[in-house]
């Protein structure tokens, strides 16, 4: 099992929505961004615990919980030096605003992308 599929179990265990964004959820959407490391992101605040993360450090990982990150908090795991995952936790009512903002500064080319996973998703 790949380490993204270790990280993919421990959020399906939780039973809460999550989703990959960042880089790797743009080029999987057929768009071309550099990036080595996956992001994935939920608005379920259990992600927090470090008990949670016991599996994946048990296997060598670095496992770093922090609340009060710009957002609501994130779990940092780190499985080599050239290679890691963040799992951000998100309030769910700001969420919609801040990707949007965001979008709108840094790739407004995507921003029809946004609108379609809106409607996919039913966010609006």
């Amino acid at each position: 099992m790949s380490a993204i599929e270790h990280v993919a179990r421990v959020l399906e265990s939780l039973g809460s929505p999550y989703a990959l964004i960042g880089g790797r959820a743009v080029n999987a959407r057929g768009y071309v961004r550099a990036t080595l490391d996956y992001d994935f992101m939920t608005t379920d605040e259990r992600v927090l615990r470090l008990d949670l993360w016991n599996e994946i450090e048990q296997q060598g990982a670095t496992v770093e919980p922090r609340k009060g990150d710009p957002i609501a908090g994130v779990v940092h795991i780190v499985f080599s030096p050239a290679f890691d995952v963040d799992v951000l936790m998100a309030k769910r009512e700001s969420l919609i605003a801040e990707v949007e903002e965001h979008l709108a500064e840094v790739r407004p080319d995507v921003s029809a992308l946004w609108d379609e996973i809106k409607r996919s998703t039913a966010l609006e």
